[in-house]
């Protein structure tokens, strides 16, 4: 992917379809077809993560826990811990758990395949 590592100055400049959303303590998460989790303050992306493979389809919030998980294409399931310093409000996600949940089958042929859609 091109525009993968495109650094957080370049945050206005980018072009993602977001497929998924949610809230967690003040904060919008969205994610897209471009692997990465965007943090955002208001209406401005402020921080995105890579956190996928490709697509991401899907993902949950625990505000209580301050926890989010997220899905990809790609089998990969994972657990992040939503981090917000106190003083400066800077926010990020840490990576706490990967569950991996692929049957050793590449991502375009589980998705061809009607075994592996619901």
């Amino acid at each position: 992917m091109a525009n993968q590592r495109v650094a957080d100055d370049d945050l206005e400049n980018i072009y993602v379809s977001f497929l998924t959303i949610c809230f967690i303590k003040d904060t919008l998460i969205t994610c897209g077809d471009d692997g990465y989790l965007y943090l955002w303050d208001k209406v401005r992306i402020v921080r995105r993560v890579y956190g996928h493979e490709g697509s991401i389809f899907a993902l949950n919030c625990n505000a209580k826990l301050g926890l989010v998980v997220s899905g990809g294409i790609e089998g990969i399931v994972t657990l992040w811990r939503l981090l917000v310093e106190q003083k400066s409000n800077i926010k990020s996600l840490e990576r706490l758990k990967i569950f991996n949940l692929r049957r050793n089958v590449e991502a375009a042929a589980a998705v061809a395949s009607p075994e592996f859609n619901v």
